[in-house]
């Protein structure tokens, strides 16, 4: 399934193939040592799609049935992370690299749903982001919660504890901070 996709980005795409990575990279840097760990352990393969065409056939491939709304995904069955443009590439008006690579990461981390099915989250998620405020994507499921939220703690961490501080607390229990 992969080879079709193992093109070397660097070499058809190098400005986005760089901005990817440099992306990737400055999410990373933000994620503590432990979540770190358990988010390369859980990942076997990434894909960085090098455009929109690219993004669509490996979404179809996956069987996303919307893949224009798809920028990027985690497949847990086969733990492969794909990764798109974003506002930077002009895929998205909405998005940044980094909050879709965040929101991604975190769904790697939380494979298996390893967070998101504890009761501590799910009573957190309940109170603090089922009522939309993080949008309808993070409200549509515990699992997509998680992932919302873990975006907004990693890249914008005193938000997070001023505006979701149950969700917080959570987060530094589990050793996430």
């Amino acid at each position: 399934m992969f080879a079709d996709f193992a093109t070397d980005l660097r070499a058809t795409h190098p400005e986005r193939a760089e901005l990817f990575v440099n992306s990737a990279h400055r999410v990373l840097r933000k994620i503590n040592g432990r979540a770190l760990r358990d988010i390369i352990r859980h990942v076997n393969f990434v894909i960085f799609a090098a455009n929109r065409e690219m993004m669509r056939e490996v979404a179809r491939k996956f069987g996303a049935d919307d893949w224009q709304e798809t920028l990027a995904f985690f497949d847990p069955d086969t733990r492969t992370l794909c990764l798109n443009g974003a506002r930077e590439t002009g895929d998205s008006r909405a998005f940044e690299l980094s909050e879709i690579y965040a929101h991604e990461f975190a769904h790697a981390l939380d494979l298996g749903r390893v967070f998101s099915d504890r009761p501590a989250w799910i009573a957190a998620w309940s109170r603090e982001i089922l009522d939309g405020r993080l949008g309808i994507q993070a409200a549509s499921s515990p699992t997509e919660g998680f992932a919302s939220f873990a975006e907004l703690a990693i890249l914008r961490s005193n938000v997070a504890a001023a505006e979701l501080p149950r969700c917080m607390r959570f987060w530094i229990k589990s050793g996430l901070e």
